[in-house]
This record gives C-alpha cells, structure tokens and sequence, in this order.
C-alpha cells in the first residue's frame, strides 16, 4: 500500500504551491536537518495546524479538533459536590497506642511479669501511721 507524500498532500489541501515544495526539498537536499513539515514549517510556509492536517490525510486518519478549555457555567459549577475533606492515612495516634482484641506483645508481657513478680514489689510501702500519729481532720 502506498502512500501520497506529504508535498503532494499539502498541494492538495492548498497549504502551498509546487515551487514551495520544490523549495523544501532543495533545503533537504543541502543537507538541512528535519522532515518535510519541520523544514516548511521552520522556512514559514506552514504552520503546525496544516501539517497536522496533512498528515492525518496522508496516513487516512480521521482528524479531531479540539475545544479550547471553558470554565464551567455557574450553574453546572454549583450542582458539582462539594470538595470532601482529606482522609487521614494512619489512624489517630491513640489508637495505634492501645491494642485492640488479643494484645500482640502479650508473650513478652507474661515473663516479664512473673519475673518481677518473683522479684518483689520496686518500692516498700510504708506502713499506715497509728492512731495516734494521725493529724485531726480539717472541719
């Protein structure tokens, strides 16, 4: 399957005459760097639009053109949702501070509670005062 070449394309859809093309393809020849469009367009005689349009003949595509952004009308705007707030990623600290169902550090707990617990209490309790060591009670 052939195809037209893309000077042949661009006669056809008016963008410039044979003497362009031949000008193009002299540029070529010299030496000059760049595909047909790249060159036309760098010597002015196209613009980007045209070899877009060009191209997309040549190869059968079907051309879309595109909208230029518009904000919405405010009366779309005002139907959209409200913006959510952000959702948190990790939970509040408190939580991650309290196990929650069966503890997971308990098989580290339990041998150090019966060690201490095998130890004695850390601090002695002093003894309650006797009946006649209490202060009197404030009215």
């Amino acid at each position: 399957m052939s195809r037209p070449k893309i000077g042949e394309v661009m006669v056809e859809l008016g963008a410039f005459g044979p003497s362009a093309v031949a000008r193009v393809l002299m540029e070529q020849a010299q030496g000059q760097p760049g595909r047909f469009g790249e060159i036309a367009a760098r010597l002015g005689l196209v613009d980007a639009a045209t070899i877009g349009r060009a191209v997309a003949k040549q190869f059968g595509l079907r051309l879309r053109r595109g909208r230029r952004a518009q904000p919405p009308h405010p009366a779309r705007r005002r139907a959209w949702p409200a913006p959510r707030a952000p959702v948190p990623r990790a939970p509040p600290r408190r939580h991650l501070l309290r196990p929650r169902g069966e503890d997971p550090h308990a098989s580290v707990r339990r041998p150090h509670r019966r060690a201490r617990a095998q130890r004695g209490p850390a601090c002695v309790r002093r003894r309650p005062p006797a009946a006649g060591d209490r202060l009197p009670r404030r009215p």
